[in-house]
């Protein structure tokens, strides 16, 4: 038996309409169907990936209110 493990996947979306051909292509990145990053067409590449935090508290550290 193997369990299924979440995998992330990535999507390409591509430019559309009267100047399409300017735009670069957009690549996103999933995690369990849910955007959580992306990916510059530009070379060099830059990743982008964000994160959640549920509760900010949840750690007991007064310094971190980011989400």
């Amino acid at each position: 038996m193997s369990s299924r493990q979440p995998k992330f996947t990535f999507k390409t979306s591509h430019p559309t309409g009267r100047y399409r051909s300017f735009d670069d292509d957009e690549h996103y990145v999933k995690f369990k169907r849910v955007e959580v990053g992306s990916i510059d067409d530009a070379k060099p590449h830059t990743i982008r990936l964000m994160v959640v935090k549920k509760d900010i508290m949840e750690d007991n550290n007064p310094n971190c209110t980011w989400k």
